[in-house]
């Protein structure tokens, strides 16, 4: 009886401890967000096909890194469809993009500067890394995720394009970029960040270039009021009949809209970078003309398994949400007035798509 005693007392013990180790190496694992001073421990995907260059994984990653030829910002407007075209070029075997939001490339370059003293080829390696890393978490963890992770994180969408190549590469890479449209759109109504990006193109030695993501300004507007916190997120998904009325917050949401579209009008005019106004409603509609005309302007190619996979992550038609909300004509009148200081949103109305 002793004997047996002290079997299950030592059989507890070593569970125990099993236990304990078990626990010590999930809580140091490094399967979280990188962040930028905890980046160094975040390690992103080696190629999928080929060798490594001889030597070590800084070595291997220049030589990657090397071979970006352009970095790709969006610009525009929260609830514009950011996220899912984001997630989609993701998907290309030559692209890699993440979202640095709030804070994005602009916002932290003075940053990257500072840690890179001087040194550009450190600066190009450090800040190609974080995007790389975030992209890989965005795939294992996040909406990119596959649909069971990401339902199981609660995710509100998930953007996982099957078989494809979120997180990761095929063969090498041509383009990197910064999802962040909306950072980028509120950083650039101060002129002086327009000069910040030569910065960083000459510092990268890449091109430069702009996605404009465009939905109709009702619905934009719309979707930014009924997703605000003051509302916790509305009925609009389950009752039909649910018309927000929130005039002084819809006049808000007005004016800062059309400040970030004040933005990208100022990047066009600048005239220094390639920028592609895409328009959301046109994606849904025809997604494999758009995703052809995304992969000509960052000139990769675009074959039919990766157009045919990503095209089944758009919806079936455009979220109308401006009949979920209460307008004045006063506000209508004032949204139409506003929409012809732009050349790209003069053909929208509140009865277009």
């Amino acid at each position: 009886m002793m004997t047996s005693s002290r079997i299950y007392s030592a059989t507890t013990f070593l569970t125990l401890v099993i236990l304990v180790l078990v626990l010590m190496f999930y809580t140091r694992s490094p399967i979280h967000p990188a962040t930028y001073s905890d980046v160094p421990r975040y390690i992103p995907p080696p190629p999928a096909r080929g060798e490594h260059p001889q030597g070590n994984l800084e070595q291997s990653l220049r030589a990657l890194y090397n071979g970006v030829q352009t970095f790709l910002f969006f610009v525009g407007y929260a609830r514009s469809g950011h996220s899912l075209i984001g997630a989609v070029l993701d998907a290309h075997p030559e692209i890699i993009i993440s979202n640095f939001s709030p804070r994005n490339t602009i916002d932290r370059w003075h940053h990257y500067k500072s840690e890179s003293k001087g040194k550009d080829d450190s600066l190009k390696l450090r800040l190609f890394f974080d995007i790389h890393s975030m992209s890989r978490f965005h795939a294992m963890c996040g909406k990119r995720a596959s649909s069971w992770s990401c339902v199981s994180e609660n995710h509100k969408y998930c953007y996982n394009v099957p078989g494809q190549w979120q997180g990761t590469y095929r063969d090498k890479l041509k383009v990197i970029g910064d999802q962040a449209g909306t950072s980028t759109s509120k950083l650039l109504t101060n002129p002086q960040n327009v000069k910040v990006l030569e910065d960083i193109q000459r510092t990268l030695q890449t091109k430069l270039k702009f996605i404009h993501v465009i939905r109709n300004p009702f619905d934009n507007i719309a979707t930014k009021l009924l997703r605000s916190n003051k509302l916790h997120g509305s009925k609009v998904a389950w009752d039909a009949n649910f018309k927000a009325n929130d005039s002084s917050l819809l006049d808000e949401i007005i004016a800062k809209h059309f400040r970030q579209a004040e933005s990208a009008q100022r990047l066009l005019q600048y005239g220094k970078f390639e920028v592609l106004n895409i328009y959301s409603h046109e994606v849904v509609s025809n997604p494999e003309d758009n995703l052809q005309k995304l992969c000509n302007f960052m000139e990769v190619s675009c074959d039919k398994d990766y157009i045919d996979a990503s095209s089944k992550l758009f919806y079936s038609s455009s979220h109308l949400t401006r009949n979920f909300v209460v307008w004045s004509s006063k506000q209508k009148q004032r949204v139409v007035k506003e929409m012809e200081k732009y050349p790209f949103l003069r053909s929208f109305s509140f009865d277009s798509s």
